[in-house]
């Protein structure tokens, strides 16, 4: 069984003829979901990766030149806390292991989930991570905006790349 999907990564243009020329760069492993290049993804009608990947350099980062590549990921090595239950429910379990072992009562805010995806590449090679995100980062029960982010920490599961739209300055 493999994970394949499409996903969207936004940039400037300087970086984007970097990536055009050498390749992505993996980002350091204190990111989010690890060491990896990070994009966004589609979910049916709830969520388009490129609208997210544009929303994110706009208004995140406030550029005005942006870049969004569309990249085709796949992998046999991956964990897919999006559809999976089983990967979702080993997650969970790897994560209160560590909250409970590392962490104690009353230091739960130093426990990151970056913690629970280096674990996991140790024990399965991990090339690709899928997982939702609330994007609107707000306390409330109701997720109002979700979006889909993708790592690949192994580059070679971008199976293609190439530009899917840019500003127009």
């Amino acid at each position: 069984m493999s994970l394949e999907c499409i996903g969207y990564h936004g940039t400037t243009p300087d970086v984007a003829e970097n990536i055009k020329r050498d390749g992505y760069v993996l980002s350091d492993e204190n990111s989010w979901l690890g060491k990896g290049v990070y994009f966004f993804g589609d979910y049916h009608n709830l969520t388009n990766g490129e609208e997210e990947a544009k929303y994110w350099l706009i208004n995140v980062k406030n550029e005005s030149e942006w870049v969004v590549f569309k990249a085709q990921i796949g992998s046999e090595k991956y964990i897919d806390l999006l559809e999976n239950a089983e990967h979702r429910e080993r997650f969970r379990k790897i994560q209160r292991e560590l909250i409970n072992k590392s962490f104690g009562a009353g230091q739960h805010n130093k426990y990151k989930d970056n913690l629970v995806f280096k674990l996991l590449q140790e024990e399965t090679e991990l090339e690709v991570v899928r997982a939702i995100v609330d994007a609107a980062k707000v306390s409330y029960q109701v997720i109002i905006r979700f979006q889909v982010q993708i790592c690949v920490k192994n580059l070679t599961c971008i199976k293609s790349n190439s530009v899917s739209s840019q500003s127009r300055n």
